[in-house]
């Protein structure tokens, strides 16, 4: 095993020692912890509690021991079961439904296999369009270093562009993640999503990243007509 499979082995038997061990239903990780074979020192996932309260910060305590940065939504068994605090609910089952899971059964499998075709595609859509809106958000008003302007719309203009891709059904979520950035702006070029190939080794700032932009725009406009 690994680090962090080792890491991981270790927090399921600490896991059983919490207090709070009878309110858990389901913990499930996603993002670089489960992709990587590092060891990143941020920890993404899902918690889902018979009762959500605040006792619920033992758990936490314990994640911090081991991870420096935690990036966790908090549902209610019954929030969860009943379609209630999702955030683009569709989009967000998919990944959620081949998360990882820390505790107990991955309760959102069997809530992604009855989601529909078109409830998964306006999902994205929708998705898509709030993260466009915080790119501007934060480019304009919220992040003043250059540095952190240029690496958070790098990463939300290939975000974005995956979610397309998504959209016409081009790739699944696992595929869509293993691709280069040539390889993905390569297929939006050849769906005529795109108009041109985008390099983005020859983008050295965010002014001229944020130009890119007008590809998703333009995207989401031909989705939004479309649907």
């Amino acid at each position: 095993k690994n680090n962090m499979e080792s890491k991981i082995e270790l927090l399921k038997n600490e896991i059983k020692k919490l207090d709070i061990y009878g309110n858990l239903v389901c913990i499930l990780l996603y993002g670089s912890v489960v992709s990587n074979s590092q060891n990143p020192d941020d920890l993404d996932g899902v918690v889902v509690v018979k009762k959500v309260n605040s006792d619920i910060k033992e758990l936490f305590n314990l994640l911090r021991s081991y991870f420096n940065k935690l990036d966790f939504n908090i549902y209610s068994e019954y929030e969860v079961k009943n379609k209630i605090s999702y955030f683009t609910r569709e989009f967000k089952l998919e990944y959620l439904a081949n998360g990882t899971c820390l505790f107990g059964e991955n309760i959102f499998k069997e809530l992604y296999s009855c989601v529909t075709n078109q409830e998964y595609r306006l999902s994205i859509l929708t998705r898509s369009i709030e993260h466009l809106q915080m790119a501007r958000q934060r480019y304009f008003f919220v992040l003043k270093n250059e540095e952190d302007r240029f690496k958070y719309l790098y990463k939300y203009f290939l975000r974005i562009s995956k979610n397309i891709l998504l959209f016409y059904g081009v790739c699944s979520h696992t595929t869509v993640n293993n691709l280069t950035n040539n390889e993905l702006f390569l297929k939006l070029y050849d769906c005529n999503i795109f108009d041109k190939i985008v390099d983005m080794e020859k983008v050295k700032s965010s002014d001229e990243l944020f130009g890119l932009f007008y590809q998703i725009e333009q995207a989401i406009y031909k989705i939004r007509t479309e649907s």
